[in-house]
């Protein structure tokens, strides 16, 4: 009877280590990431667990025509959570972070990433915002997804990949 205990208390123990792990929020990986800015225009944050009605709410309206052609993408299926801040129309910095079910999912999030950088490169690329939309960094950090758009997106997605582990 004590043996089937302590291999029970072991299990749970296990257990305990990998369900309790901690993951990072992608609000605090978003904050790292606008840290390293000196200076980001004025800009809106929406947030996956906002509700409606809370400005920082994303309706699917809104990730249809950021991440899709006017329909929501299917990887938006995958995704956990994610936190993104926009700024003006006419400015093109933006900050995202998407925390998806697995890491061969990141990938496909990470793709998603890549077309929205490749639009707003062709909607930037006559105007005083081309080189920023150019320099757009995506980066895979385990199960996250990291996008910037913005004076210098690698130094902020060099640090939101160390918030994010």
């Amino acid at each position: 009877m004590r043996r089937w205990f302590r291999y029970l208390s072991l299990f749970l123990h296990v257990f305990c280590l990998f369900a309790c792990e901690s993951a990072a929020q992608t609000a605090d990986v978003l904050n790292t990431m606008c840290d390293t800015q000196s200076a980001l225009p004025a800009g809106q944050i929406y947030r996956m667990d906002a509700v409606p009605g809370e400005a920082e709410y994303a309706d699917e309206e809104l990730l249809a025509v950021l991440y899709g052609n006017g329909i929501l993408p299917p990887e938006f299926d995958v995704i956990n959570d994610f936190t993104i801040r926009l700024c003006g129309f006419a400015e093109p910095y933006e900050l995202a972070v998407f925390q998806c079910v697995s890491q061969r999912d990141a990938y496909d999030v990470a793709q998603m990433c890549l077309r929205r950088a490749e639009r707003l490169q062709i909607r930037c690329r006559e105007t005083e915002y081309a080189e920023l939309a150019n320099g757009a960094q995506v980066r895979i950090v385990g199960k996250y997804v990291l996008m910037a758009v913005c004076d210098d997106p690698i130094a902020a997605v060099d640090a939101g990949g160390k918030a994010a582990k």
